[in-house]
């Protein structure tokens, strides 16, 4: 629920793979008695940019600028050099111009998701709950009971649900620490995300592309606006969670408000599900395999762009704070994993915990509990909104 799964665009991985093999390098040339063997590399996928990444790690591999031998940002820009001569091939007067234009436009999007979805705008020096990412990641029904009993697989952060229905959070307070981060990033990535677009034109009007060449600009521009609609949809459920909070739904005007920011977070998915759409008759492979709700060797019911497919965690944010149904009140809202199978993998426990689940379907309030017991079965595929 971190990247492709969202989907985000996120060349970043690209830049810290770039800053660790620097490291080792430099390491290396400091004593000569280190010496690593490689390294590896967990890929998430090809789809939604994710190649440009993976091409960077796969070619740092065999070679990287070290310490000693440049800066960090001069090791990027030397790892992008053949991504972008594929992108902009020389074939015309504006080439170098417009090589040198997306060279800059990719190091500065890597530079500005390190400083916010990283790094956070916290004014104390700590990102504990305040860098970007926290807030753009997905967040399911196992990341919330993991949240209930202080287990941290992904980064902390002020929860929708506090902000609506408890007194907030005493690690952070919203609009000093979280709403500036979400805001910036909302503005920030939506300004990217235009300026990419424009280089993307200025390559297709004035350079000979091929056919796969334009492919991959598409790509790359729906990979980015996807990533810039997310942080605005994020931006908008934790601004109509704020507002819920403070009117009590007594306020005409804040109610008013309120709506307003749902309607936000709801125009923002109805774009990403019209970007979704596009892509996926572009994937490379069939996407029923990649993001069908599907039997799959694995502990999942699903191919792993299905959640990038349904938007579900787009959509399990905006149930919660719409509150959708009364199941949207629960922590096990919307679970599409089976957690027996996935942490003990036993088939008759798996059995047993399905069977409960499916005898309560519907069965409030026991269902707001069973439901995280098991994903629904293979014929019954979540869609959204009417599931929410």
């Amino acid at each position: 629920n971190f990247d492709i799964n969202v989907p985000l665009f996120l060349p970043l991985y690209g830049d810290r793979r770039i800053h660790d093999l620097r490291m080792m390098r430099g390491a290396e040339e400091e004593n000569v008695a280190v010496s690593f063997d490689g390294q590896m590399n967990f890929c998430s996928g090809w789809e939604w940019g994710y190649w440009l990444q993976d091409v960077m790690t796969s070619r740092a591999a065999w070679g990287v600028i070290s310490p000693a031998e440049g800066s960090h940002e001069d090791a990027v820009r030397d790892a992008l050099k053949p991504i972008i001569a594929t992108l902009v091939p020389k074939s015309s007067m504006v080439a170098n111009t417009l090589a040198a234009s997306v060279e800059d436009w990719l190091v500065g999007y890597m530079n500005t998701q390190n400083e916010l979805l990283i790094h956070g705008l916290s004014k104390n020096g700590s990102n504990y709950k305040t860098n970007g990412h926290a807030y753009m990641a997905g967040k399911d029904s196992t990341f919330e009971v993991e949240s209930i009993v202080n287990v941290e697989t992904q980064p902390p952060l002020l929860m929708l649900r506090r902000m609506m229905h408890a007194d907030g959070d005493r690690d952070v307070n919203y609009e000093n620490d979280v709403q500036p981060l979400l805001k910036e990033m909302a503005e920030r990535f939506a300004l990217a995300s235009v300026e990419l677009e424009a280089l993307a034109a200025t390559a297709k009007a004035g350079l000979r592309l091929g056919e796969a060449e334009t492919k991959l600009w598409d790509e790359l521009c729906d990979a980015t606006k996807m990533t810039s609609l997310r942080a605005i949809q994020v931006y908008a459920v934790y601004e109509a969670a704020n507002t819920f909070r403070t009117l009590g739904k007594f306020v005409p005007a804040l109610n008013a408000k309120y709506e307003l920011h749902l309607k936000e977070a709801e125009t923002a998915i109805t774009g990403a599900t019209a970007i979704v759409a596009r892509r996926e008759a572009a994937y490379r492979v069939d996407s029923a395999r990649t993001g069908g709700w599907r039997w799959t060797p694995t502990s999942y019911r699903f191919g792993y762009l299905w959640t990038a497919h349904s938007l579900i965690y787009w959509w399990r944010d905006y149930g919660i704070v719409s509150q959708a149904s009364t199941e949207a009140k629960s922590y096990c809202y919307l679970n599409f994993q089976n957690p027996v199978d996935v942490i003990i993998g036993n088939e008759k426990v798996q059995k047993f915990a399905q069977y409960v689940k499916d005898n309560n379907v519907d069965n409030t309030p026991w269902d707001m509990l069973t439901d995280c017991l098991a994903a629904p079965e293979l014929g019954q595929e979540m869609k959204f909104p009417d599931d929410l």
